[in-house]
């Protein structure tokens, strides 16, 4: 049976035969849907099945009236049942992060080249644009959103996290708390240093960034390994230009760089007084 105008308004008026048409023609796109839409495995897998199938059937019926018939029936209700399962999915592992914490993360990320706890930093060091920007509360949230509601920093009640238990340690070094030695302490810092030097010099002006770079490679003042023209030639080169800047313009980019990056450099994150 096609389901048309009147099919709608009969099964709205409570008429079995015209029900059981909608029912035939949107569970096999919830079944679908629902297989696309959950994560997971085992049993918790198939749970979230059903009840993203259950979201999706609330969804058919919350909808039908406002089929216009412009677009095919069945193409109409998989946009509906689509968008129902994942908003109930996005709120279930939102973990309480605000659309703008996700996005700002989410740029965050790629400037973290992948790593989640970096990014998470330079959410709330790192200048926003207007409107984007966010506090460490909400990097947080948005963080555990993107790892997941299984996450190890899920709240697990009384104050407490997952990550409170032996999976913390092995999470950060990758063997159980009490086998972690200060060369694994030191070790992970230092990935976490290394994360946000890359992050940070990647959100500088390019003449900016591969100046402090080559001063960090070649040395500064006194120290400089190359002239002064070698240096300038060499950012024209790493900047894919012919145009090579002039003196000043790089003296100026090493000053107006240093102060960027010291303005934003989380000390306290990279260098904890526990490490020092």
């Amino acid at each position: 049976m096609s389901i048309t105008m009147d099919t709608v308004k009969a099964a709205q008026a409570g008429d079995l035969e015209a029900s059981a048409a909608i029912v035939s023609a949107t569970d096999g796109i919830i079944v679908k849907v629902a297989g696309e839409v959950a994560t997971g495995e085992g049993a918790y897998l198939q749970d979230q099945r059903e009840e993203l199938q259950a979201i999706g059937r609330l969804a058919v019926w919350e909808y039908l009236g406002k089929w216009t018939g412009a677009a095919q029936f069945t193409t109409y209700m998989y946009g509906v049942i689509y968008g129902a399962m994942r908003d109930a999915r996005r709120a279930e592992t939102s973990n309480g992060a605000d659309e703008m914490a996700l996005k700002t993360f989410g740029r965050m990320l790629k400037q973290a080249d992948g790593n989640a706890h970096v990014a998470e930093i330079l959410c709330h060091t790192l200048p926003q644009p207007r409107g984007y920007e966010v506090s460490k509360e909400r990097a947080r949230a948005a963080r555990l959103a993107y790892q997941g509601v299984a996450s190890l920093d899920a709240p697990a009640g009384e104050g407490q996290t997952l990550a409170d238990t032996v999976a913390d340690s092995m999470d950060l070094y990758g063997v159980p708390e009490e086998y972690v030695t200060a060369a694994d302490l030191n070790s992970a810092q230092r990935k976490v240093r290394i994360g946000l030097v890359r992050a940070i010099l990647g959100s500088l002006s390019p003449l900016r960034r591969e100046v402090l770079r080559i001063r960090s490679e070649y040395g500064e003042g006194q120290d400089l390994e190359m002239s002064a023209d070698e240096v300038r030639e060499l950012v024209a080169e790493r900047l894919s230009t012919t145009t090579v800047p002039t003196r000043t313009a790089v003296n100026d980019a090493y000053r107006k760089g240093c102060d960027q990056f010291s303005a934003v450099f989380p000390f306290a994150v990279a260098y904890p007084v526990s490490a020092r």
